[in-house]
């Protein structure tokens, strides 16, 4: 995964600067109330600077240090202003503040171009598919080393073919690729999640061209250029991720421990009920299409899938190989309750889409556009589309609302998720 580092030496020689304009507009200003008005002052800076993206180690051309440095400009005036009419404390002179604005923001794209221009070198890329016209664009931002396709094989602006879509993984690795970019026509469009599922860890950033934004979760605000988006492949926030994980281990060990006499109870009967084991355990697609086995208490006969195969049940299935209890378990969805310990291991959490079978999962996406997409997070113990209908609903209708989810997901929305699904089986449904 790729992580947004900072140069350390254009951190300190933009901190100097802004001090420097600083201390020229303020000769006369007392010295307290000068380191004051200096530390808030850089930490604004600083902080607009790092979440606009002025301090990444890739090549930046004019146009795009030009753009981050009067939007920084503007913000960081806005800031400081805003805050000078909330607290007194933060009061400057309106001269004062439009002056050090406007030197810092011509001092900053100086001092910014000459690093990037000097001192930067431009990031390799690999170049997926061959859409006409990309390339010379592409050419100003990294350096191509080759392109994959897999029918094509001429060289593409003077680049050569290094392979097709399949051997991608050990292309990057062979040329340590940093940056895929994606140029593929409409009709490969699935392939955009095939290729970042089996790549993701090895340390790249993945772009693609405006045309197939409705495709990736992107971001084109956040992109380094003005040709290409970022393919976003963390679509959570850091901290509410890690508040999430947080509340997964200890609810779940704190359920396990409350429910236990339960589940043995569940397990008793489920033994005297039917021969074969009480547990099953099945295996699952989890986050970025890690494999992992599920575990419920089994609620058909004994080798249900051996004449039958899998099967995909709908609200709509009749199926004949359920057991009477496996019936009561599955309506009162008790059988599921052996997932916290798959949540406890972090395998699962517990609001997020739930986990499908490999073989489903590579059907699905072969009918539906956007399926690999729950792979993005975590699969869940309930979900969005679980509370609307308990899942009854078509794959159709399933990815809509795990789609919803995961560009809207929140603690509060989780919440109102969890309390929605105990509302739904207190109910019956």
């Amino acid at each position: 995964m790729v992580k947004h580092k900072v140069p350390l030496v254009l951190l300190l020689v933009d901190v100097i600067f802004i001090n420097f304009i600083f201390y020229l507009l303020n000769l006369k200003f007392d010295i307290e109330k000068y380191l004051f008005f200096s530390i808030y002052i850089t930490l604004v800076y600083i902080i607009v600077m790092y979440s606009s993206k002025m301090f990444i180690k890739s090549k930046l051309v004019n146009l795009d240090i030009i753009s981050k440095t009067l939007k920084m400009s503007l913000i960081c005036l806005v800031t400081i202003a805003a805050c000078a009419y909330i607290d007194w404390t933060f009061r400057l002179p309106r001269y004062m503040m439009l002056s050090m604005c406007t030197f810092n923001g011509i001092g900053i794209y100086i001092l910014h171009s000459i690093y990037y221009s000097r001192y930067i070198e431009r990031e390799n890329c690999l170049i997926v598919g061959r859409k006409p016209g990309i390339g010379k664009f592409i050419q100003k931002y990294y350096d191509i080393l080759g392109f994959v396709d897999d029918k094509n094989k001429e060289p593409l602006y003077y680049k050569p073919c290094l392979g097709d879509l399949k051997s991608i993984r050990n292309i990057v690795q062979k040329y340590k690729i940093k940056n895929i970019i994606f140029s593929l026509s409409y009709k490969y469009r699935s392939k955009i999640l095939d290729i970042i599922l089996s790549t993701y860890d090895l340390d790249i950033a993945f772009k693609t061209i405006p045309s197939l934004n409705r495709y990736v979760i992107s971001n084109s605000s956040n992109s380094s250029n003005a040709y290409l988006s970022d393919i976003i492949i963390r679509p959570a926030n850091p901290i509410y991720l890690f508040i999430k994980r947080l509340f997964d281990i200890v609810l779940s060990l704190l359920l396990i421990i409350v429910l236990g006499p339960i589940l043995i109870i569940i397990g008793i009967i489920i033994k005297f009920d039917s021969e074969g084991s009480v547990f099953y355990k099945q295996e699952r697609l989890g986050l970025w299409g890690k494999k992992f086995n599920l575990l419920k208490f089994r609620t058909m006969i004994n080798n249900a899938e051996s004449k039958t195969g899998p099967v995909i049940i709908t609200h709509k299935t009749k199926d004949p190989r359920i057991t009477k209890v496996g019936a009561f378990l599955r309506r009162t969805h008790l059988d599921e309750l052996l997932q916290l310990f798959n949540i406890f291991n972090g395998n699962m959490t517990f609001v997020g889409p739930r986990p499908e079978r490999e073989v489903f999962s590579i059907e699905l996406d072969n009918r539906l556009d956007n399926w690999n997409k729950r792979l993005y997070i975590k699969p869940g113990l309930t979900g969005l589309a679980q509370v609307l209908c308990m899942g009854s609903l078509e794959p159709e209708s399933k990815i809509e609302k795990d789609l919803y989810y995961l560009k809207n997901m929140s603690l509060l929305f989780d919440l109102k998720i969890v309390i929605l699904t105990i509302l739904k089986i207190l109910k019956g449904e």
